[in-house]
């Protein structure tokens, strides 16, 4: 019986390719094989636990939300340190906890209010159920730590 599991990134050290499923679970691929999966995004999670969660939440975006993304980075914030820095298509960048990537499925929304070309950065504020546009200079008085 063939089993089929939805994936949701992939990491590479050292050309060693790693793809991970909707648990987190790390399944080891070929080169050759990742070319195929070109569309999922980097993800650059050390924490297991972390990880887990982020590829649940990951698990829940439509193939073309999650394809829209195209690197994962936990990066520190003054009042939490596991806050996800989300590379995005059409050169934005999103900044929240692992409880706001669900609102990634209104991210064309998000981005379509977009009247200042300069504001490419999207502040996800889950416990307001809010996503604020800002300009990315500002995002730097929120780390504790340089993002990657």
């Amino acid at each position: 019986e063939v089993k089929e599991t939805k994936l949701v990134g992939y990491n590479d050290d050292n050309d060693k390719y790693t793809l991970f499923d909707l648990n987190g679970k790390l399944i080891p691929i070929d080169k050759e094989i990742m070319k195929s999966n070109y569309l999922l995004p980097y993800i650059c999670i050390n924490n297991s636990n972390l990880l887990t969660s982020v590829c649940s939440k990951l698990a829940q975006l439509s193939n073309d939300n999650l394809f829209r993304i195209a690197e994962i980075y936990n990066i520190s914030f003054t009042y939490d340190s596991n806050m996800l820095k989300l590379v995005m298509d059409q050169g934005y960048y999103v900044y929240c906890s692992v409880r706001g990537i669900p609102y990634l499925t209104n991210y064309l929304d998000i981005i379509s209010t977009d009247q200042n070309q300069n504001q490419k950065c999207i502040l996800i504020l889950e416990e307001y159920s809010k996503a604020i546009k800002t300009d990315c200079s500002l995002i730097g008085d929120y780390l504790s730590s340089t993002p990657q």
